[in-house]
Formats: structure tokens, C-alpha cells, sequence
């Protein structure tokens, strides 16, 4: 009787079913973890991408924009106190639908008390044609605004509320450089390259 409880006290003929759980139980967490770390690093791969894509959408229109409105040479005619504004060079599609559209106003503004005049609802798509085809990335919005010296700033955003600001905020600043004659009126106007400078949180 001895004998046969002493042999059950040291049978460890189950130790392997508990071990087998212990490795089981070890394996489905290693694997758990594993899973949501590859799912965490799926979701942040697609994330850089779209933030990618966002930057490369609003650097792309203010590069479009910039070198658009810095191709136009302008000059000015009189008639009395009338003045005319003509391209006298280049003007890019967007540079000449603006001052055509707005060109008589800023040389209104120029002899009033306004300090500059601003023009919102601005929306520039831009298109990216691979070798699979075109892509269409988000609108981008904005505004343009000319001082009484002719500089331009256009304010760019990926938000279609102007108000609210967007990570990858961009300015185009394209500075003027004007032409007077010997009685101070201004006879031509072009521009310098622009200036891009990002003022979102991304900046």
C-alpha cells in the first residue's frame, strides 16, 4: 500500500500535457504580438504615404503656381488717367486669366487707400499620369493677394475651409520688380522666382 501511494506521489506521467499548455499559451501570445505589431506597421506604412502624398500635393501646385504667376511681364499704358495692362511677354494660363480677370482692380487699388487687394477661392487640382495611368491627388485651395507694389502672396491649403489650417500650409511669395518712366508712372512690371515656404504644422 506504501508502495503504490509513493509511486503516485512521483508519477509525472501529466507534466507533458501541462507543458504542452504552458508552450501553447507561450506561442498564442508571441503570436498575438506579433500579429498587432505587423498590423500597427501596415497602418503606419499607409499613413506615410498618405502624408506623403498630401506634401507632394500642395508643394506640387504652389511649384505650379509660383513659376506660373513669375512668367508674366506686364506693361502699363496711358490714356489721361486711364491705365491699360497688357502682357508684354510669356503670362503662363493662370498668371493671364488672372490679370486679365483682376489686372484693372489692382491698378484701381494702387491709386486708392487699399494696401492690397485679395482674391479667395482659388482651387488648383493637380494631376500626376504614370505609367498605370492618371492620378488624381486632393484639391488644393487658397487665396491670392497683391500689395500696392505688385508683390504677390498666394496661400495655400488642402483644407476647403480657409479658416482652418491644414498640416502642409504652403506660401508662394513672388516678389515684383517694376520699370517707371522719367514721370514716375509705372511703365512695366515682371517678376522674380518665387519663394516657397511651408507654414503648416509640417513645416
Amino acid at each position: 500500500m506504501r508502495r503504490l501511494v509513493a509511486s503516485k506521489l512521483r508519477d509525472t506521467s501529466g507534466a507533458s500535457i501541462i507543458i504542452a499548455l504552458v508552450f501553447f499559451l507561450i506561442c498564442a501570445i508571441v503570436g498575438s504580438v506579433v500579429v498587432t505589431a505587423a498590423s500597427v506597421q501596415a497602418k503606419a506604412v499607409v499613413t506615410h504615404q498618405e502624408l506623403q502624398q498630401d506634401e507632394f500635393t500642395v508643394s506640387s501646385a504652389a511649384q505650379l503656381v509660383g513659376s506660373d504667376l513669375a512668367s508674366a511681364r506686364l506693361s502699363v499704358s496711358y490714356e489721361g488717367n486711364a491705365a491699360t495692362l497688357t502682357f508684354a511677354e510669356g503670362g503662363q494660363p493662370f498668371a493671364s486669366e488672372f490679370w486679365k480677370e483682376h489686372g484693372a482692380d489692382i491698378l484701381a487699388m494702387r491709386n486708392g487707400t487699399d494696401a492690397s487687394l485679395t482674391y479667395s477661392g482659388l482651387t488648383i487640382s493637380v494631376n500626376n499620369t504614370g505609367s498605370d495611368g492618371t492620378y488624381t491627388f486632393d484639391d488644393v485651395h487658397g487665396s491670392v493677394t497683391v500689395d500696392r507694389d505688385l508683390n504677390i502672396t498666394v496661400a495655400l491649403t488642402l483644407s476647403s475651409d480657409a479658416t482652418t489650417a491644414s498640416s502642409y500650409d504652403t506660401t508662394v511669395l513672388v516678389q515684383c520688380i517694376p520699370t517707371y518712366n522719367v514721370q514716375g508712372k509705372l511703365t512695366h512690371f515682371e517678376y522674380e522666382q518665387p519663394v516657397i515656404k511651408k507654414t503648416g504644422a509640417a513645416a
